[in-house]
């Protein structure tokens, strides 16, 4: 059993996929375990007037966080932000864990080569990942 702590996790997502959200919905099913989410939710977009000021906030929420949770998908390969947000984990050596698709037998470089753990889309896998890495 983990102590029980507050974790701040940043989650990487696409606007148009559900990942997010299904994360979303693993921690919050999970007992005795407490997060505030440092990432973008889809009800409250950051305010931000071009890329220059998007990727700003992305900084400041992404500093914030103990951990950054990234969807491994190979759709990541192709999603600006989503790289970006991974550059930047990296540059601050935040832990980031990736989540595998089901069956995925490829994963892109970038998560492969940056996370400190891959693990699958398992509540219970997610959840441990985040007590062993958080800093």
């Amino acid at each position: 059993m983990y102590p029980l702590r507050r974790y701040r996790i940043f989650i990487s997502h696409a606007w148009d996929y559900d990942e997010y959200q299904r994360i979303k919905n693993f921690l919050n099913a999970t007992p005795d375990f407490v997060y505030s989410d440092y990432s973008v939710p889809y009800d409250n977009s950051l305010i931000a007037r071009n890329k220059t000021e998007l990727r700003e906030a992305l900084k400041r929420l992404i500093r914030l966080s103990q951990i950054v949770l990234v969807p491994a998908g190979m759709e990541v390969n192709y999603r600006e932000f989503i790289l970006f947000e991974l550059s930047f984990a990296i540059e601050l050596a935040k832990p980031i864990v990736g989540i595998a698709p089901r069956g995925a037998r490829y994963l892109p470089r970038i998560v492969s080569e940056a996370a400190w753990e891959i693990v699958g889309w398992n509540r219970n896998s997610i959840v441990d990942a985040i007590h062993r890495n958080a800093l």
